[in-house]
């Protein structure tokens, strides 16, 4: 993303791409952004990157995805939560 650079503090960019394309595609961009990081074996890119995504999931109010759903947890609860949700 060229508008991005690393040096930009994570605040701005998260705003800057929830301004241009709204929160659930900024978040998707941030992912592809972090795997492209984490394939080019930057920690500076990936670090800043997931700092971006972890700021546009708090900006948005709730996780967007699958990557915060709680199917991870070990309580009953939660386990359940997750049949439930995936049946």
């Amino acid at each position: 993303m060229a508008e991005i650079s690393l040096s930009m503090d994570a605040d701005k960019a998260a705003e800057l791409l929830i301004s241009r394309h709204g929160p659930e595609l900024a978040l998707r961009k941030t992912v592809n952004e972090r795997s492209d990081a984490r394939r080019a074996r930057s920690r500076r890119r990936f670090q800043f990157w997931s700092t971006v995504a972890a700021r546009i999931e708090a900006l948005d109010g709730h996780s967007v995805g699958a990557a915060n759903d709680n199917c991870g947890l070990a309580s009953e609860e939660s386990k359940f939560e997750c049949d439930r949700r995936s049946s």
